[in-house]
């Protein structure tokens, strides 16, 4: 996996949200830790909805295709869920755009201009309004477009490729890290979008693919994860926590764990990392929890794994009871029925009233029951 720099022709694509691999929901004062988000993996089944300390989990039902948030981008507008583009079953990309209608996945008529998959980026813009989505499949990686939930609309192109090197708020502008490109140059440039296009920013020293950025209420912007590359194309793995302040870039950091293909969500002072290729000592993909105050980093938590690979999870901030099915009991007949049996003491006849049910999630317990009341009378 780490080899596909080398090739002339990319097949894939990231994710973000300043909501995506940049989602954000304001802490409010009240309950500072009131905060869960959906974890939307590769096989739907296996998505998940995690507490900000990692110790409740809830398991939504969510239909569609089993693709639906297959190595996609995807991003929040007008408080809704869209993604964009993913792997098709026959390895293809796409130009879908799906939306999470209550709890289920919809494709839209409306198409994207270009091809999307894992590698590409989506960020919400103008409050929430629209989408900016880039880095398209094969000659597309420097190309953009912005979607309002009507049409998508091609818009500036950045002046180099960055396919697999996000989106994230820098400034309150839209910015991108490294990359690739038709140079291998393209690998160290930043650049941020301003109502003119694309300009350019201190570049960022490593070689650095597959890593999610996040925007900070300072305006600063960290970049978590992914790959470094050297002269050679030699990768290695980086827990390396960069912070982009003043144009000027610092290691202010390390995770805990390894993360690429990683999508990040923020609440506050806290930024939340999910894993989407690596995997740590236990064997699970880690779920990380930064915490940054005022620019300075504090500390660093796993609070959790999945377990599916799954290129740049989709990230949803929400509710813990959203699209989790309430559990049902079936309508209980009770019946009664009387068994007679001799008291070894006294000959007496005691006469015991059981109450067994007839209702599929009950005969179970009832055959317990029964076996278990069988085998104590067999003592007397």
């Amino acid at each position: 996996m780490r080899n596909f720099l080398l090739l002339p022709v990319f097949a894939s694509a990231a994710i973000l949200q300043e909501t995506c691999t940049n989602s954000t929901k304001k802490q409010s004062d009240s309950e500072p830790y009131s905060f869960n988000f959906l974890i939307l993996l590769n096989k739907l089944p296996n998505s998940f909805i995690i507490s900000h300390d990692g110790l409740t989990q809830t398991y939504p039902t969510i239909t569609g295709p089993s693709n639906s948030a297959k190595e996609v981008a995807f991003a929040v507008i007008k408080n809704e869920l869209y993604i964009f583009g993913g792997r098709e079953d026959n390895g293809a990309g796409t130009n879908k755009i799906v939306k999470l209608v209550d709890c289920s996945f919809e494709e839209l008529s409306v198409r994207s201009n270009y091809y999307y998959a894992e590698g590409s980026a989506a960020l919400t813009i103008q409050n929430g309004e629209k989408a900016l989505i880039c880095f398209g499949l094969a000659n597309h990686s420097n190309k953009c477009e912005e979607f309002d939930t009507i049409q998508a609309t091609i818009t500036h192109s950045s002046q180099f490729g960055h396919r697999y090197g996000h989106l994230g708020y820098y400034n309150g502008k839209p910015t991108t890290v490294s990359g690739d490109g038709s140079e291998v140059i393209a690998f160290h440039k930043v650049e941020s979008l301003s109502e003119n296009g694309w300009l350019s920013l201190a570049d960022h020293p490593p070689m650095s693919v597959c890593h999610t950025l996040t925007g900070l209420e300072s305006g600063a912007m960290i970049l978590t994860g992914g790959y470094y590359y050297t002269d050679d194309f030699i990768s290695r793995d980086s827990r390396d926590i960069w912070l982009l302040k003043d144009n000027e870039w610092t290691i202010i950091g390390k995770t805990k764990e390894r993360c690429s293909y990683c999508s990040s969500i923020r609440n506050g002072q806290f930024v939340y990392i999910v894993s989407g290729s690596d995997k740590d000592f236990s064997g699970g993909y880690p779920i990380e929890r930064i915490e940054i105050n005022d620019d300075v980093f504090v500390s660093s938590e796993v609070i959790g794994h999945h377990s599916t690979y799954s290129l740049n999870p989709v990230l949803y901030a929400t509710d813990s009871d959203f699209c989790v099915l309430e559990p049902t009991t079936d309508p209980v007949t009770i019946k009664t029925t009387s068994a007679t049996i001799l008291e070894s003491t006294t000959d007496e006849p005691i006469t015991m009233t059981i109450d067994t049910t007839t209702s599929s999630s009950s005969k179970t317990r009832s055959k317990f029951l029964l076996s278990t009341i069988a085998f104590i009378f067999s003592f007397f």
